[in-house]
């Protein structure tokens, strides 16, 4: 699926996808070694831990905008997300085009 997202956002304008990682340790070491604008974080990195990563996030790297993607009902974890600190949840079945406009309107 990362890699779909990589090329999916390859080709949207003022988008730039500056690395991309597979487990939240290597998405915290990438936060540290270089912080960058938005971040698009998949809900299966983080299911049911959602809400506390989102604040550890938001408590360790403020400025960094997080955009959550998943698989479950948005109905009922967007809510929780967006609360927890999250810009946005985005189903991942209408990823095209949401999620470059997401990005680009954080």
């Amino acid at each position: 699926m990362r890699e779909s997202i990589e090329s999916m956002l390859a080709i949207e304008p003022g988008v730039k996808v500056e690395r991309s990682v597979g487990t939240l340790p290597g998405l915290l070491e990438s936060l540290y070694e270089q912080p960058f604008d938005v971040l698009v974080l998949d809900y299966a990195l983080v299911e049911g831990t959602m809400t506390n990563s989102l604040r550890s996030l938001r408590a360790t790297h403020p400025a960094v905008r997080v955009i959550v993607i998943g698989v479950k009902s948005i109905e009922a974890l967007r809510p929780a997300a967006i609360s927890a600190g999250a810009s946005d949840f985005l189903a991942k079945s209408r990823l095209l085009p949401e999620l470059g406009n997401a990005i680009r309107r954080t």
